[in-house]
């Protein structure tokens, strides 16, 4: 029988250990900095691991998409595509293991990224709850420090709620946010059914065999066999787009592993054009589109502290970037159809408030008689009443900082009244995304 101090000891020591490895990962990242040597980590033994000289390890790349086939494709999966459940595409998720709120954080953080392209829907639920994909970060005295992912809706068969599904190292607190983007966004794609850009057969990038063999089995631990599958072998099955040289589902070898007058594979940590094409085309969202709410603190060296609505995922980094989206508050239409009505957006400069309107007359008061508010345009065709599957949207003002509010949550509702909101009104209705 453990005891309770000893058990607190024991828990006191592993705090001390992941404090003592971040603050020694934070140090190596400040003296010697990150090169644009690929990332691609994964599912790797310490043996397998390389330490170099530029103060990080390298690990094996090919391995990262957890599929049952023994080689690697690229392009798309169509086999691997995520179901329809019920009319929604609904995916349950949770963490495992020990991951730190800022690890969950960024998770969320990227994957809403990807579903703002996606008419995918994942929704939180507790440890003790089954999930179909279950998400583990790697603590600093794990063995397995890689990230992959199983291919699309292959999670669906690995049934051990124990297991994760998506694998990722563990990433110290300092590091850059180039740093956590790349692996989070890589890995989300296979998980949402994306292969491995650098397979496709119009990749035309030319190598030199031999020494991608050196390169692969020397930092890769790689047999010749290994190495071709990996990287020279192209299977069919899968579908191919134009090749993609900016696809966040690209690698790149060393310098020298290619041909002279190649062209090279560049470091992607964004997702490109083609990328968010090829997931909208496989989960198209059908005259819908999410309404996103961000807070924004600061813009252009001024102090902000307000709330920000817009259905387009590029407008949120114009504003801010990405961290401070907070939720989708779920669908709206892109049209207008029977039952539902515009919802008009305006702008106030001198009290940064974006102002949403789903009523024709006080849209129509506001565009002939404000000075203040600039009318802006039709932000998406929103509902009229309540039905199943969808939320209220309700409406608060503060009259001392000049902002109107938006929430679908009655319990913000009386948290923000008794910060000095007044509550206005149910604005419109939106359809439910699941996404929490």
């Amino acid at each position: 029988m453990v005891s309770l101090k000893q058990l607190l000891h024991f828990n006191l020591e592993m705090m001390k250990k992941r404090f003592y490895a971040s603050a020694i990962m934070g140090m190596a990242l400040a003296a010697f900095g990150l090169s644009s040597c690929e990332d691609e980590l994964q599912e790797a033994s310490p043996a397998q691991n390389k330490q170099y000289a530029s103060g990080y390890e390298e690990y094996s790349l090919a391995t990262d998409m957890m599929i049952p086939e023994t080689s690697l494709r690229s392009g798309f999966s169509n086999n691997r595509l995520w179901k329809d459940r019920n009319g929604f595409y609904y995916i349950p998720y949770k963490f495992i293991g020990i991951a730190t709120e800022q690890e969950k954080k960024e998770f969320k953080i990227y994957l809403l990224e990807w579903m703002s392209y996606a008419n995918l829907n994942f929704r939180e639920v507790s440890e003790e709850e089954d999930a179909v994909v279950r998400v583990q970060f790697a603590s600093p005295w794990d063995e397995d420090r890689g990230n992959w992912s199983y291919v699309g809706n292959y999670a669906e068969y690995i049934t051990d709620q124990s297991k994760p599904t998506i694998h990722f190292q563990y990433f110290s607190p300092y590091l850059t946010l180039d740093r956590w983007r790349r692996p989070l966004l890589h890995e989300m794609g296979h998980m949402l059914g994306l292969q491995h850009e650098h397979l496709s057969p119009k990749c035309p990038y030319k190598y030199d065999k031999q020494k991608v063999y050196n390169w692969a089995a020397k930092s890769q631990g790689w047999s010749k066999e290994k190495t071709d599958s990996n990287i020279f072998i192209t299977l069919s099955g899968v579908e191919y787009t134009a090749f993609d040289a900016k696809s966040i589902m690209l690698y790149s070898l060393p310098d020298s592993c290619y041909l002279p007058g190649s062209a090279k594979a560049e470091y992607n940590n964004m997702l490109s054009d083609i990328d968010k094409q090829m997931i909208r085309q496989k989960y198209p969202f059908n005259g819908t589109k999410r309404l996103f709410r961000c807070y924004i603190t600061n813009l252009n060296g001024y102090t902000i502290n307000k709330h920000f609505y817009t259905t387009s995922f590029e407008e949120l980094y114009k504003y801010s970037d990405n961290r401070f989206v907070e939720s989708s508050m779920g669908f709206i239409l892109d049209h207008q159809e029977a039952g539902t009505k515009p919802l008009y957006r305006f702008f106030n400069s001198k009290t940064f408030d974006h102002f949403y309107t789903a009523n024709y007359d006080e849209y129509k008061k506001l565009r002939e008689t404000s000075q203040s508010y600039k009318y802006e345009g039709i932000v998406g065709y929103v509902f009229s009443s309540k039905q199943r599957g969808y939320n209220e949207v309700y409406r608060l003002y503060n009259g001392k900082t000049g902002e109107h509010f938006y929430t679908t949550s009655r319990d913000e509702v009386n948290r923000c009244e008794a910060k000095g909101f007044k509550y206005e009104r149910i604005e419109f209705y939106v359809m439910n995304d699941y996404f929490k």
